[in-house]
């Protein structure tokens, strides 16, 4: 199955390791950091150019993605 998180953008649901609300967590020094160090490697898509509202954190084949969507937390996990 397939979870939609925004614009044209469908991920598989059992490589989902965890979404996570953007406005909640980004005030941890440790987010942010891993967010950084995220961005550095180049495993940040953003999708769209809306206000960044939540992001999935996306593991397949060894590869992690984090994926920045408009689509709030709470809507995502409702698709689910």
């Amino acid at each position: 199955m397939y979870l939609h998180i925004g614009l044209n953008y469908m991920i598989k649901k059992k490589y989902i390791t965890g979404i996570f609300d953007i406005e909640n967590t980004t005030g941890s020094v440790i987010t942010k950091k891993f967010l950084a160090y995220s961005q550095k490697r180049g495993q940040v898509i953003a999708i769209g150019n809306d206000f960044p509202r939540s992001y999935i954190l996306y593991h397949e084949k060894g590869k992690t993605r984090l994926y920045i969507s408009p689509i709030t937390c709470a809507s995502l996990l409702k698709r689910l």
